[in-house]
């Protein structure tokens, strides 16, 4: 006697075929109409796909590309303390952690800075990314200004970073030379206070002059530039107390005077190559006659 299928038992045997068929395509991550996809990323991490990781305070960012790295990394941008005492860092400090990330393809991190940060004199254009390692802060290469008060910056790893003044000149115009008398290490002495030690260096590609003056536990330094649109010199002053003091003024004769209110003044006069009286001077009827207050001497060490 011949077997005759039935039409409808071949009919379920197919369709348990192809069912089963994709049970198995599935679970070996593949897929009956497309290529194998990656896994999405768990939240709060960066994986292959890349992404953006924005600080809390909104004035960083960190964007990642895609294949910059191999394994989903939780990136965070979080404020950096004991940052070194330098008046051309402007704003916060971010560090990019975890500390051991690295990137295969670099990764830009664009930083928003208070205008109001910048040292005195200083322009907008000469503003970029500087990577901070111990004591000291560096440029960062290929820094761009890509929208007003923000820098931006590839970073190839985790790090410390922060806006800085750093003009890249030329500043070869004769006006910027007449602080250099300033320029050495100094013993700083003042009646009633312990001795102090100054050194002053040039700075920022030679734009500037830059001070780090240390009394016992006190620690100070400035930046000095020469703005030739105004024809003044400004100095930004910060101290061990974060604070921040903003002087502009002139020189004339043998004396760099520069003003932080129409009222107090700072001198220096150069009183021989080795030797400059500094000292400051309040006015109490609007600058027509002025009184010492501070007096203090500079003797060259070297």
């Amino acid at each position: 006697m011949e077997f005759i299928p039935d039409s409808r038992t071949d009919i379920v045997r197919h369709d348990w075929f192809v069912f089963v068929s994709l049970l198995a395509t599935a679970a070996c991550g593949g897929s009956a109409s497309g290529p194998k996809t990656e896994p999405p990323d768990t939240p709060g991490t960066i994986g292959a796909r890349g992404g953006v990781v924005t600080s809390a305070d909104g004035a960083a960012t960190l964007t990642v590309p895609a294949g910059a790295l191999s394994t989903a990394t939780a990136i965070t941008l979080v404020p950096a303390t004991n940052l070194p005492l330098d008046a051309t860092l402007v704003g916060t400090a971010y560090q990019v952690l975890p500390a051991s990330v690295s990137f295969s393809a670099p990764a830009t991190l664009s930083i928003r800075y208070p205008d109001t940060g910048l040292p005195g004199g200083a322009i907008a254009s000469d503003m970029a990314v500087g990577a901070i390692a111990g004591a000291a802060a560096s440029l960062v290469n290929g820094s761009t200004r890509p929208a007003a008060s923000t820098v931006a910056a590839p970073v190839s790893a985790s790090g410390t970073f922060i806006a800085m003044w750093n003009p890249t000149g030329p500043c070869d115009e004769a006006q910027r030379r007449q602080f250099d008398f300033w320029v050495g290490r100094w013993r700083f002495e003042s009646p009633g206070q312990p001795n102090g030690d100054e050194t002053v260096v040039h700075a920022a590609n030679g734009c500037g002059i830059r001070e780090s003056f240390v009394q016992g536990t006190y620690r100070g330094s400035s930046i000095s530039l020469f703005n030739t649109q105004q024809q003044r010199w400004h100095q930004t002053y910060v101290d061990t107390d974060r604070a921040r003091r903003f002087l502009s003024g002139t020189f004339a004769g043998t004396s760099m005077t520069l003003n932080e209110t129409p009222t107090i003044r700072y001198v220096w006069r150069v009183l021989t190559p080795t030797q400059v009286r500094f000292f400051e001077e309040r006015s109490t009827d609007n600058g027509a006659t002025w009184r010492e207050t501070f007096v203090s001497t500079y003797t060259r060490i070297n």
